[in-house]
């Protein structure tokens, strides 16, 4: 019932694996990720896990949501911070116009979970680490680099600026 079983302990990468074989199943058909359960019974399970899985989930292409149930509350009365998180992912997904045209390309990160249009931007989620590579050879000139945070919803102040045309190693402003 519950695909894939997941605990605490799953990363990512787990995840986006799960669901990226079937973005490009044929016919394709609508992929989403409703219950993130047996672990999450209202704040039994970590933060960090369960944004761990809705990233991984995402970036695979597939749709995630989170539902609106009385066991989702670890505090009767207030929010849950998954509600939060789920958000801030909303919005950042939002804020691409052109997200349909959007593919999982997990070769081009080292991370591997990457969500992208060829040359024009790519989305990653690095789970750990201090950095990461990435395969910049269908940009040509300079790429810009920003970071977001998906706990806060808030982007990292400042944005830097790398060479296209090759592979590159991105510093991330925190190992978080």
């Amino acid at each position: 019932l519950h695909e894939p079983v997941w605990d605490s302990s799953t990363d990512a990468v787990e995840a986006y694996r799960h669901y990226v074989d079937a973005y490009d199943d044929s016919p394709q058909k609508p992929v989403v990720f409703s219950e993130p359960v047996p672990e999450y019974q209202g704040g039994a399970a970590s933060r960090d896990a369960l944004m761990r899985l809705m990233w991984g989930t995402l970036l695979a292409g597939s749709g995630f949501f989170v539902q609106n149930d009385l066991s989702w509350r670890a505090i009767p009365g207030e929010p849950d911070l998954i509600f939060d998180i789920e958000g801030h992912a909303s919005r950042f997904f939002a804020a691409r116009t052109n997200i349909d045209h959007y593919s999982p390309c997990e070769e081009y990160s080292s991370t591997g979970v990457c969500l992208g249009l060829s040359g024009q931007e790519y989305i990653v989620y690095a789970q750990s680490g201090d950095t990461f590579a990435m395969d910049l050879t269908a940009f040509s000139g300079s790429v810009t680099v920003r970071f977001y945070n998906p706990r806060t919803g808030q982007y990292h102040p400042g944005t830097s600026t790398i060479s296209g045309g090759s592979q590159q190693t991105i510093t991330k402003p925190d190992s978080g």
